[in-house]
């Protein structure tokens, strides 16, 4: 759904209208957002090499795909949807959600259809014959704000997620001792190469979270990432190769990483050494990742009552203020049957159900519409970010 021009529409409650003479008040229908200073920044990754495109948008809900006019990302990718996929700028992060309708899309090596990661993260996007890695500047210079989602209820980044105790460390010593002199750019720090549950990008590149020099490492040379069993790398297939414990493993399929394993890349060598149980720790955030457990509307800050839950392909149900309804919206300003949700694979239709007051789905009132993660739904007072299931 596009945003609709600036509208502020007069609202009643049910009980003012069984009143006669009561004056209306008025509620601005707009969604609401926060400000940010963090800047998307998107890098096409080809054979190793990565080009930065720009989002120009400042909105909070940014978009990937073919279709040039709705959106920030404009793919030639005919194997990608009009809009595949859908980046929501957070408070503490983002919220990337698959939306084609066509295949699937892999986050960070898994294929899934919601992601939630920090603002210090890379995130790797598969999907079609394209590949992406998204991850976040701090802006600076000339002040340039952009909204940002603000949820009453935060979303917690999948790494940071409570879980089994593991961790994998992939340190390359040659780094630390180079005398080359490009190696005062490169990430340094200790921790540098610490997975926590996180994905790792592998290669010279600025970006990398596992820094290497040498003339035969490309920019994006590899991606460590958490699967379902274990730790897996895949070569992004550079001007070398990648080795695993003397395999080469420049193919399109990952190869998983078991404890103490060694990484070469030209002169680079680097070992993974693993604390705690890695295999439960992976299962954990696959599952997470990887659960199509219906939609949530999430409350943007400001909106009485809980996060609702709508269980996937189940028949229509009902929200309203009327404590008997599927979804329980505790407003005045709602309908005791506002409108009526159903889910159906990555959409759901939102339906108005005559309601005093209207239905709105990103600031435009609506009879019925096809929604999709990254909407936002109004009815009353109550404003909600549209999203799958966590």
């Amino acid at each position: 759904m596009s945003v609709s021009p600036e509208k502020t529409v007069a609202y009643r409650s049910v009980m003012e209208q069984e009143l006669a003479g009561v004056e209306q008040q008025e509620f601005d229908v707009r969604p609401s957002f926060v400000e940010s200073s963090r800047e998307p920044c998107f890098w096409i990754l080809s054979k190793g090499l990565l080009r930065q495109r720009t989002a120009l948008s400042t909105q909070a809900i940014l978009r990937i795909g073919t279709e040039r006019d709705v959106c920030d990302i404009a793919l030639t990718d005919m194997a990608c949807s009009p809009v595949q996929v859908v980046i929501i700028r957070l408070e503490n992060g983002w919220l990337l959600c698959d939306t084609g309708r066509e295949g699937a899309v892999k986050f960070d090596g898994v294929e899934c259809r919601q992601n939630v990661i920090g603002f210090e993260q890379n995130c790797l996007i598969e999907m079609g014959k394209t590949t992406i890695l998204f991850n976040t500047a701090e802006r600076k210079g000339a002040a340039r704000k952009f909204n940002a989602v603000g949820l009453k209820y935060p979303l917690m980044p999948y790494a940071e997620l409570p879980g089994t105790a593991a961790d994998c460390h992939l340190r390359n010593d040659s780094v630390a001792i180079s005398l080359d002199p490009n190696a005062p750019s490169l990430n340094l720090d200790p921790n540098a190469g610490r997975t926590r549950g996180k994905a790792l990008l592998v290669g010279k590149h600025k970006l990398s979270d596992v820094p290497m020099i040498g003339e035969w490492v490309s920019p994006a040379q590899a991606f460590v990432y958490w699967g379902d069993d274990g730790l897996y790398i895949s070569d992004f297939g550079g001007q070398n190769d990648t080795m695993l414990d003397g395999q080469s493993i420049k193919s399109e399929r990952a190869f998983r990483i078991e404890n103490r394993a060694v990484i070469k890349i030209g002169d680079n060598a680097i070992q993974a050494r693993m604390t705690g149980d890695v295999a439960s720790r992976a299962a954990e955030l696959t599952a997470k990742k990887t659960g199509t457990a219906g939609f949530m509307f999430s409350p943007l800050v400001g909106t009485e009552g809980e996060p609702l839950y709508v269980p996937p392909e189940t028949e229509p149900r009902m929200a309203g203020r009327d404590s008997g309804a599927d979804l329980v919206l505790p407003d005045t300003f709602v309908s005791r049957a506002h409108f009526m949700v159903m889910p159906f694979d990555k959409r759901v239709m939102i339906k108005d159900n005559n309601s005093s007051n209207g239905t709105y789905v990103n600031g435009r009132a609506i009879d019925e519409a096809e929604c999709m993660p990254g909407d936002i739904l109004s009815a009353g007072r109550c404003t909600f970010l549209i999203h799958y299931a966590l």
